[in-house]
């Protein structure tokens, strides 16, 4: 079976072939030329064949994420059950605080909350808190002193017509109904405050807890620890770093192509690369381009995930190869 190469080969061929130490000589101190034997040449027909074209390029790998862990209340560290190389799982316990103090809050908090419920007539533990301020015994004890005011204001006033009661007395009932009248409105005024004050107790209870669950420090997503920053026993302040974590499967791979051959660079074409010091070869995926070529270097930025069975390392130093058309008709002749 014939092997084919592309016609830019077929300069180089030509080039050998037409050596120009195999041409007759002339005299040459009065000597007869010597005639060299003819030489054979095969010819053949040059064919269109589909050829890969590629776009070679250099770039390094990264972590597709990477996140410093830190707490986000203040104590201390209790425990750290990872290291540095150690694989976590999303959602998988790093680090824990001790908790005892937040614990106190959190039924510190939950006892408040059972306080503003009775206050409104409510049982101590539940999550319903709605309340309807009229059957409240504070709104029904101002309520029956309204009526009960009212009531003694109108008995006066028809005494009062008959000429039976003086006038004084008539004054002072409708004084003494306007007095409960308005206590009648406080009353539901402070049934809203406690209402207010409930939520707030509710507020601090789901605050309290939180608190408490943030003691416990979580993998945010599945990945190495690249660097651990505390160590057990250490009192660590609010927002202090725990632990480095990365995530290597895929890797971020990050290329420059210039800006010539930045045209013919699409999303979603394959790469193939090569790792510094690795004799395997490494697929990847062209995902994300950047939107401007770099003043700088006349480059584009473009990066592919590649997936990490456990051999590539974020840093690295790689070269690629982006396919850029897979099947391209190519002029070519026979080896």
């Amino acid at each position: 079976m014939n092997r084919f190469f592309p016609i830019p080969l077929l300069a180089v061929l030509l080039a050998c072939g037409c050596n120009p130490s195999d041409a007759p000589k002339g005299k040459k101190d009065g000597k007869a030329a010597v005639l060299l034997p003819a030489k054979v040449v095969r010819t053949a027909a040059i064919e269109m064949r589909p050829m890969e074209r590629v776009v070679s390029v250099i770039g390094s790998l990264a972590s597709l994420d990477q996140a410093t862990l830190s707490v986000k209340v203040t104590g201390r560290l209790q425990s750290l059950t990872v290291d540095v190389g150690t694989r976590v799982r999303k959602g998988e316990l790093v680090a824990q605080i001790e908790s005892v103090d937040y614990q106190l809050k959190v039924r510190s908090a939950e006892a408040l909350l059972a306080q503003a419920r009775a206050r409104l007539g409510l049982p101590l533990q539940g999550t319903n808190d709605a309340v309807n301020a009229e059957e409240t015994s504070t709104v029904r004890q101002a309520r029956a002193s309204v009526q009960e005011a009212l009531k003694q204001r109108d008995r006066l006033r028809d005494l009062t017509k008959r000429g039976i009661s003086p006038q004084s007395e008539l004054e002072v009932a409708e004084a003494n109904y306007e007095i409960a009248f308005n206590r009648h409105l406080e009353a539901l005024e402070e049934i809203r405050q406690r209402e207010g004050l409930l939520l707030q107790r509710r507020v601090e209870v789901e605050i309290a807890r939180q608190q408490l669950d943030d003691t416990r420090l979580h993998a945010p997503f599945d990945g190495v620890v690249q660097e651990r920053k505390a160590s057990p026993g250490e009192f660590l302040n609010l927002a202090a770093p725990v632990v480095t974590l990365v995530r290597v499967d895929p890797l971020r791979l990050r290329l420059e192509v210039p800006e010539r051959s930045a045209p013919s660079v699409r999303q979603g074409q394959a790469v193939r690369l090569m790792v510094e010091g690795d004799t395997n070869r490494y697929d990847g995926q062209i995902s994300r381009l950047s939107a401007a070529i770099t003043e700088q270097s006349r480059m584009l930025i473009v990066e592919a995930d590649v997936p990490n069975n456990g051999s590539l390392r974020p840093g690295s130093f790689v070269r690629a190869e982006i396919v850029v058309a897979e099947q391209e008709p190519t002029m070519a002749v026979p080896a």
